[in-house]
């Protein structure tokens, strides 16, 4: 999920959906959380970098799903 505020966001799904959210990472651009949810996960990505990926989708479409991800065998 593209956000603008991790900390705003994670109130949400800490608060509320009552998920543990892991470190914080950084990556091409983004801090990211990861909220173990059942047997998936949820991704928060916040922009650090003006003119990341993330930042850039943030301004094209604003908060929501970025990316999908599945893992396989």
């Amino acid at each position: 999920m593209a956000v603008e505020n991790i900390e705003s966001a994670l109130s949400f799904y800490r608060d509320i959906l009552g998920l543990t959210p892991g470190a914080p990472e950084e990556s091409d651009g983004a801090r990211i959380v990861s909220l173990p949810f059942g047997d998936f996960s949820v991704e928060l990505l916040e922009p650090v970098i003006p003119d990341s990926p993330i930042a850039k989708f943030l301004a094209r479409r604003g908060p929501g799903i970025h990316h999908v991800c599945y893992r396989v065998a």
